[in-house]
């Protein structure tokens, strides 16, 4: 059963890393993709790779760290696709320093603008075509997302304001769109090791679904962890 043939998913950070596996397992399934990144020459080599592979694709690159450029991307994936049926916020940036080392602090701004507004600018222009569609709404976080981590304070302050405004978000728009807690079918994804091999740490907090990495679920309910490895799926109910 391809539960996401002709579903409109928009995927941001696509250009690499999670977005890129995501869209690239998402493809063979004929899903209307689509894709933001601000580097736009790898982004097209996405978008190309994942129109070879039976998807419909349109590659948005931007910035999401700005309003209005979320406003574009929502409007035009509607208007060129018809809806929006998932949203994947994922979308991030990093730091590796101890905090009393740091001396250009902007860098604390700019982790909460990609890492944490940027969903909130998107979804908030997304949510409209969402509660239209029923959709799903995912947020890539982190194990920082939960726990303190050394040497990162500033990635881990903004995934954990991710982690509470989309659980908060959840319990609003409960009944509105779908909800991980309905789960009507799963969805396999069958990824390559070396596709994610390069995800560390990272986890998904999926919110209105469940993401899941080979089998391990990453705080579905804020108390499960693991490692990623191997093969993505998406626990769904559309």
């Amino acid at each position: 059963m391809h539960t996401f043939a002709d579903k409109t998913v928009l995927i941001t950070g696509a250009s690499e890393g999670i977005g890129r596996a995501l869209a690239l397992a998402l493809a063979p399934d004929g899903a209307c993709l689509a894709l933001n990144a601000r580097n736009a020459a790898r982004l097209e080599e996405t978008a190309h790779e994942c129109a070879a592979r039976g998807a419909r694709v349109l590659a948005l690159p931007g910035d999401v760290s700005r309003p209005a450029e979320c406003s574009m991307l929502a409007s035009r994936t509607a208007q060129h696709f018809g809806g929006i049926d998932a949203l994947v916020n994922n979308a991030g940036i990093t730091m590796w320093s101890r905090f009393d080392a740091v001396t250009d602090f902007s860098v604390f701004e700019r982790l909460l603008a990609v890492n944490y507004l940027a969903a909130v600018y998107l979804t908030a222009a997304a949510l409209a075509h969402l509660k239209e569609s029923r959709g799903l709404i995912v947020a890539v976080a982190s194990l920082a997302g939960l726990t303190g981590v050394p040497e990162r304070t500033g990635y881990a302050a903004s995934k954990h304001a991710l982690v509470g405004f989309f659980e908060s978000l959840r319990i609003e728009l409960r009944g509105i769109l779908r909800d991980r807690d309905d789960g009507a079918f799963e969805q396999a994804l069958p990824g390559r090791e070396g596709d994610l091999a390069c995800l560390g740490d990272l986890a998904g907090l999926c919110v209105f679904g469940v993401l899941r990495i080979t089998g391990h679920r990453f705080f579905l309910n804020g108390n499960e962890r693991g490692k990623i490895v191997g093969s993505l799926e998406i626990e769904s109910n559309r």
